[in-house]
């Protein structure tokens, strides 16, 4: 589709309506509860004695053991990672019952994940946490998401068929001497599977009391003794939300998607892989939009339509050479404002470990971005549409200093379109106390760059009543410079037992030139009518802060047929405005994530066919966004009929009926609650 096509598409009318599904919104929960006991007793009954699973199960140390990339763009075990690490394995995404990848990060200490509506998310790692949380950098098999034109990622579309997932790789703490700028509080690495693991074909059906529509299917096939490709196709339909006052909040989710992963090993050594994707949906929202006369905001319905592809190839030969290369292209069409960017991104790294006591990685790349924006009344862009660059080099160096002792020595140098050259080192060190202990510390730097909204965007936020009304305006400054962040760790991995490990992470983060918000000098404005008030609000570089904190996790296989699961987070944040600048408004993140986190998980495998799965959580409140406090729970119920059939049934946010826990900053929609939700699965594999 040409790009004149593309922009007639976003002009077109915004008023389009979503085709309900005609499913009532209580469909699944006439089940009686006493059908759901009966089968949970039958299940416990039937696994009172220990039982191997089907499955294989990894115990301890090869947890411990698996092969990670995101920490040092090679392969490492976790145990032997100078960072906070935390790994999801295939296993853990089939028996979580998650059906999006937010909700499998629920889990992950150190991150905040919270539910804005339906279709909407706010993910972060150690802070800062928001719609556009701008601080985490995510990739996609390596390909970066991140988007530029708002800073953060729009987890809406990160939708990829969960069953091909290997793993995914959650760094707390900043990336920034390998994966460069944005990756300043975390990194999560989003790792599918190879297709020689996904030969033959694989289903999965799934309706519920918000999964209306739900089936993806996936099929695998060697091409020949060294390659093999895989396809997939995803479609779904999801339920809107509940505002507080139990009416609907209009957000259903719908989207569809399908791709294709090939993988050839050559003779000569080495691998080569070219995956691609291509995906379009719509998302229903409540937005109160700010008007400049009585009631001051209009509540209005919108559908905003998404749409995208990628392609990805990765080569890499005997001798370690990799090189990578990518092109992503992203429409989105919001009642805000429309907009459209494309993305082509080349990566390439060498890996030199044959030199005594050093294994170094050298690489470099370059990334070009060019943009479109449609604007709105509310929201638009000057320049409307732009181009902008980013090269980057690196050179990690992992010394052996004894037997038992590491240093890493690692930085990036960038050069971006909107601030130059950024600098980006890091110091790790690993210490194997015993065969069972390690003790690891780091000292890094890291920067946020600008996004192109800061930057160049106009938006009207909110209107305050008065003679006459006020209009507060944000307006892009050019002049914005990159957040810093210096950041100490400290870190103990630890198997006391062989039936035990234990994972803490304590971290003191120090920022400065933090994006801030200042008043300006308001003005009259006549036109539109009636005549208001203009407070603008300037981008700028004006407040500090720290962060400390400390993140608890813990594995206990109990029996082959019992495991326990466990994190807590401790998280403190404290800003500080430089003097005679700033709003409240922007201290008010001290207070967007919770102060504890807690999670327990415990899986049991009840027989040769049957599991139970339970997860409880408690959040603490978030006062800034006067959300309350809450504990939900989480259950799973699987039984295998056949070695190629598992049925489940799962149950989410058991504990209360609907609870808040999240809500947007500006470009302001309606507060959804979370509801509690069944959904029955099938998968058949063949």
């Amino acid at each position: 589709m040409s790009m004149s096509c593309l922009l007639r598409r976003l002009n077109r009318g915004r008023a389009a309506s979503v085709t309900r599904p005609p499913f009532g919104r209580g469909a699944l929960r006439s089940l009686p509860l006493s059908v759901a006991l009966t089968v949970v007793f039958c299940a416990l009954s039937a696994g009172a004695q220990q039982a191997e699973s089907d499955l294989t199960r990894l115990s301890l140390e090869q947890l411990m053991d698996i092969k990670i990339t995101s920490v040092a763009k090679k392969p490492q075990r976790v145990s032997q990672s100078a960072a906070a690490v935390h790994v999801i394995t295939s296993e853990d995404i089939r028996r979580s019952g998650a059906t999006s990848i937010p909700e499998l990060l629920r889990n992950v200490p150190g991150l905040n994940v919270g539910k804005i509506d339906a279709n909407k998310w706010a993910i972060s790692a150690r802070g800062f946490n928001g719609l556009f949380s701008n601080k985490l950098l995510v990739l996609m098999d390596g390909r970066s998401v991140y988007t530029p034109l708002f800073s953060g990622v729009f987890w809406d579309v990160q939708d990829t068929f969960l069953d091909d997932i290997e793993r995914i790789e959650v760094v707390r703490g900043p990336g920034g001497s390998l994966w460069g700028a944005n990756a300043v509080n975390g990194v999560i690495n989003i790792i599918t599977k190879n297709t020689e693991e996904t030969t033959g074909t694989l289903v999965r059906g799934i309706h519920g009391t918000e999964e209306k529509v739900n089936i993806a299917g996936r099929f695998g096939q060697a091409i020949d003794d060294r390659s093999n490709l895989r396809l997939f196709a995803k479609n779904f339909r999801r339920d809107g939300g509940v505002l507080a006052n139990g009416n609907d909040a209009d957000d259903d989710w719908s989207m569809q998607r399908g791709g294709f992963r090939y993988d050839r090993k050559p003779a000569s050594g080495g691998s080569f892989m070219l995956q691609g994707e291509v995906y379009f949906g719509q998302n229903g929202q409540l937005v109160a939009l700010p008007t400049l006369t009585a009631p001051f905001a209009e509540v209005t319905s919108d559908d905003t339509k998404v749409e995208g592809q990628f392609l990805l190839g990765r080569w890499q030969n005997a001798s370690d050479f990799t090189l990578q290369a990518y092109f992503d292209r992203a429409i989105r069409d919001d009642i805000h404002v429309g907009s459209g960017t494309r993305t082509f991104d080349v990566d390439l790294q060498k890996r030199y470990n044959s030199l005594r006591s050093h294994d170094i990685i050298v690489g470099g790349g370059y990334r070009f971005t060019t943009d479109f924006t449609i604007g709105t009344n509310q929201v638009w862009f000057d320049p409307k549409d732009d181009d902008y660059h980013l090269l980057s080099a690196f050179v990690n160096d992992e010394i052996s200093l004894s037997d038992t002792l590491k240093l890493v020595l690692g930085t990036k140098v960038e050069f971006n379109s909107f601030t130059g050259f950024e600098i980006q080192p890091s110091v790790r060190s690993l210490w194997n106390v015993t065969p069972a202990h390690t003790l690891w510390a780091a000292v890094s730097r890291a920067v946020r760059t600008p996004s192109r909204a800061a930057d160049a965007a106009t938006i009207n936020n909110s209107v305050r009543p008065g003679t006459p009304p006020v209009q507060a305006r944000i307006l892009g400054n050019d002049d914005v410079k990159s957040e810093e962040l210096t950041a100490f760790e400290l870190g103990f991995k630890s198997r006391p037992l062989p039936s035990l490990s234990v994972d803490v992470a304590a971290f003191y983060n120090v920022y400065d030139r933090l994006v801030t918000t200042e008043p300006g000098t308001a003005f009259l404005e006549n036109t539109p009518a009636p005549a208001h008030l203009v407070q603008p609000l300037l981008f700028a570089n004006n407040m500090s802060g720290e962060a400390y904190g400390l993140e608890l996790s813990a594995d206990w296989r109990a029996r082959d047929w019992f495991r326990v699961r466990g994190s807590y987070t401790l998280f403190e944040l404290e800003l500080h405005r430089k003097a005679g600048t700033g709003t409240a408004s922007n201290e008010a993140a001290e207070k967007r994530d919770p102060r504890h986190q807690l999670s327990l998980t415990a899986e049991l495998d009840l027989g040769s066919d049957v599991e139970l799965d339970a997860t409880f959580r408690a959040v603490d409140r978030l006062s800034e966004r006067n959300i309350r406090g809450y504990m939900t729970a989480d259950v799973r119920l699987a039984w295998k009929p056949l070695d190629n059939v598992e049925l489940s049934l799962v149950g989410r946010n058991l504990l209360q009926s609907q609870q808040a826990e999240a809500r947007p900053e500006f470009l302001s929609t309606q507060i959804t609650e979370v509801e509690r939700s069944f959904y029955g699965s099938l998968k058949i594999e063949f």
